[in-house]
């Protein structure tokens, strides 16, 4: 039997989402909770990981006290990114690398999850953690619609 046919499976290790979602933004100002069908767009990957199931944590990484506010309002945890890792040159990889450092445990994967991916479904978050589970190089993923 496929150990990955079912979300209890998945349960064995430890995964964390991390959304990386910025207040600054050149093309459209605060495009992470401006909003879609009367949805803030970041809560379309909110409610993809969520209902994915797999995550004992999903944590939005910003440094914008609105995005937070949304982000706290569906229900996940805010960590409060750097201002020097909020800018248009930060690379994500080193926020990502920040928020780990600062943490007294470690999750078995870590999945990036974009917060302006509002075709996410869980599925797709499903088949990525199966991707990165029969992947034994892989120690991240990062989903993309």
């Amino acid at each position: 039997m496929n150990e990955f046919r079912s979300k209890k499976a998945f349960k064995l290790k430890k995964y964390w989402a991390v959304i990386p979602a910025r207040g600054g933004s050149k093309s459209i100002y605060k495009k992470n909770i401006v909003l879609l069908n009367s949805v803030p767009l970041i809560n379309y990957s909110i409610a993809a990981a969520k209902d994915s199931g797999l995550f004992e944590r999903i944590i939005c990484s910003t440094d914008d006290n609105e995005i937070a506010d949304t982000a706290i309002d569906a229900g996940i945890e805010i960590d409060w990114r750097p201002k020097y890792l909020a800018t248009d040159q930060s690379p994500v990889i080193d926020t990502v690398r920040e928020f780990l450092l600062r943490q007294n445990e470690h999750p078995s994967i870590l999945a990036l999850i974009q917060p302006t991916s509002p075709f996410l479904l869980p599925v797709h978050i499903s088949k990525l953690i199966k991707k990165m589970e029969n992947t034994k190089e892989c120690n991240s993923g990062q989903t993309i619609t």
